[in-house]
């Protein structure tokens, strides 16, 4: 296999694309690797700055080879790392909306029988989850925006089996972000997915404690990672699977529990420490209140900073879920209202938004869809957000309208 070095303007669509010449982390795809099947995706290459693009002429559906393009210089090793990746078309939010709620009612409910199969000392298969995580992946590779929506909807309830599988979805699409192979993509979702298993074992109400844990009850909660770490090695879940489970709770700085000095931590553990804790704080599970998602992601960016999560990952966790995320209420330069629907990687200070109230402060009769991305820029109309609304202050939303739910 050769990898060839392809002006944007020569991209055609059943190249396999391996990589391109502008920072992935600004750019408008969840995969760094993939099969280009739309003249759509060439479109937004450009857009992103793209110019020249790196293609695997063994991977590509389309003859690459004698055509003139210029061999990109790299090592065998190189080349043979380049993962194997999933080749799915992509569809409609729309679409992939009802696919996505059916998938998480469906993984609730298949959760709940292993978690209380667990608690009954059953055996826990890797083969019970598998199908759960693979029908996951694919959804965020047909259209990520549905399962991020679902993930900041509030029609879901508070409990283990649902932060379990937010905490999943955020994990995939991290991990796609950072060009995981589809089999370290598998282990880290079952990961996901099993590393609370032990709280099935300990006092439900503090999953939900709403208040600062006391010693005793912090070194309960504790526990949980070792009561799970049990249950899957009792089990037959891959060792890789369960090594994960082991050190999701581990921080950079040393301030986890169950911290490992004498290795780095893994990059799928830190990973899953980002998940877990923005979906903990955003439902607010664990020992505090629930807080607004913008909110949450100032609060982990700082820590970073100061060491206690991957800067990085920080940044790529604010550049999937949006400097504005769904389901933040907002209110316009114009005065009007409204909540943000879908998260626009290309231009992240401009999300979808769908408007409640106009600049009076009034409901809307039919509430308004609206692209800030694309206004007419040289227009003295354009519409900017001016500020992130607590729907709880007094005053603010008077019609209950500003919710975000699927």
């Amino acid at each position: 296999m050769s990898i060839i070095e392809v002006p944007i303007d020569k991209v055609i669509p059943g190249m396999y694309l391996v990589g391109i010449d502008v920072s992935w982390i600004g750019s408008s795809f969840l995969k760094h690797r993939f099969l280009i099947n739309l003249q759509l995706d060439i479109d937004t290459l450009k857009k992103d700055g793209v110019s020249i693009v790196d293609v695997s002429t063994e991977k590509s559906t389309v003859p690459c080879e004698g055509l003139g393009f210029k061999v990109k210089k790299t090592t065998a090793k190189a080349i043979s790392e380049v993962p194997n990746k999933k080749a799915i078309e992509p569809v409609e939010f729309s679409k992939e909306i009802a696919a996505a709620k059916t998938l998480r009612k469906e993984t609730v409910d298949n959760l709940k029988k292993i978690f209380l199969s667990s608690k009954e000392g059953k055996p826990v298969r890797q083969e019970d989850i598998s199908s759960i995580v693979n029908e996951s992946h694919d959804s965020i590779l047909r259209n990520t925006h549905a399962l991020l929506s679902l993930f900041h909807s509030e029609g879901q309830q508070s409990d283990l089996e649902n932060h379990s599988f937010n905490v999943m979805s955020l994990a995939i699409m991290l991990g796609e972000r950072v060009d995981l192979s589809d089999e370290e993509i598998s282990h880290l979702g079952s990961a996901a997915l099993l590393m609370d298993i032990g709280w099935s074992e300990l006092p439900s109400d503090l999953f939900k404690n709403g208040s600062p844990y006391t010693d005793e009850e912090f070194e309960i909660v504790k526990t949980h990672v070792d009561i799970g770490v049990e249950i899957l090695e009792d089990g037959k879940i891959p060792a890789e699977v369960v090594s994960l489970v082991a050190k999701h709770h581990e921080r950079t700085d040393g301030n986890g529990y169950f911290f490992y000095e004498e290795s780095d931590i893994p990059l799928m553990c830190r990973i899953l420490s980002m998940a877990d804790h923005y979906n903990s704080r955003i439902r607010g599970y664990y020992d505090a209140l629930p807080m607004i998602p913008s909110t949450v992601l100032k609060d982990i960016y700082t820590k970073a900073k100061n060491g206690s999560h991957d800067v990085a990952l920080t940044e790529l966790l604010v550049q999937l879920v949006g400097i504005f995320p769904v389901s933040s209420a907002v209110q316009l330069n114009t005065g009007e209202k409204g909540l943000v629907t879908k998260v626009n990687w290309r231009d992240a200070m401009n999300p979808t938004i769908t408007l409640y109230y106009d600049k009076f402060g009034k409901k809307i009769p039919r509430p308004l869809n609206l692209d800030l991305s694309k206004q007419d820029k040289s227009s003295l109309n354009v519409r900017k957000i001016k500020t992130l609304l607590n729907v709880n202050d007094r005053g603010v939303d008077p019609g209950n309208l500003l919710h975000f739910n699927i």
